[in-house]
């Protein structure tokens, strides 16, 4: 996805387009496509077992007790003679609250990554790879003030502001979000984000379907 010239413009009122306004507010996705990526992305990690393009407001009939997928599979065990029937996790959701403290612990283990800051990647606790075949799921916490260093990879990536806001500067252009804010950093194109308070981002790609075919690079120079 190429990354869109950014509108200059003094009032919102001269806008004639949505993808003006969009370009404006810095926003480098359609509506759309961020929505129906976000949502995809959400259904494959709550509901797997959903049939692409399935009625999304079908109720979802639970068949076990709540709290049997975090006590089998959660708690770094599994049963002892379970054996996975498919590649997607076993694991029905990853609450927030839990992954928010693990990212808080990170900080209290050493200095930020560079590239990254905090950030931890979802997994399958049956594989110890992503928890669906064919997307990674990542979590970053930028702390106040934190700038990350340049950084690309082959892997276009969709980022959702769950925390705080700041701004990413993409290849030349600089676009700036906050809480519920969604962008997009293409393929190969060069990233830095900048904190302006304690932030979280959630962000997903298909990291590791290029890992499998041994096509994902990255480069920590970013240039």
């Amino acid at each position: 996805m190429e990354i869109e010239r950014q509108v200059a413009v003094a009032d919102p009122t001269n806008l004639n387009t949505t993808d003006e306004l969009r370009l404006a507010l810095g926003v480098n996705c359609t509506l759309a496509y961020t929505t129906g990526d976000t949502h995809y992305t959400l259904k494959c990690i709550l509901a797997p077992h959903i049939p692409h393009n399935e009625g999304s407001t079908r109720p979802i009939l639970v068949t076990a007790p709540e709290g049997t997928s975090d006590a089998k599979y959660a708690s770094g065990l599994l049963p002892v003679d379970w054996k996975p029937e498919r590649q997607t996790s076993p694991i029905f959701n990853y609450p927030y609250a839990r992954t928010r403290e693990a990212l808080q612990g990170l900080t209290k283990a050493g200095p930020p990554d560079a590239c990254h800051g905090y950030k931890l990647r979802y997994v399958n606790p049956a594989s110890g790879g992503a928890p669906i075949a064919t997307m990674g799921t990542f979590m970053q916490l930028l702390p106040k003030g934190f700038a990350t260093a340049p950084y690309r990879s082959t892997d276009g990536t969709i980022f959702s502001v769950v925390e705080g806001e700041g701004e990413s500067v993409i290849g030349e252009e600089t676009f700036r979000w906050k809480k519920r804010d969604h962008f997009v950093v293409p393929s190969w194109a060069s990233v830095v984000h900048k904190a302006q308070g304690d932030s979280v981002l959630f962000s997903f790609s298909d990291r590791p379907v290029q890992e499998k075919l041994d096509l994902w690079r990255e480069d920590r120079s970013g240039r």
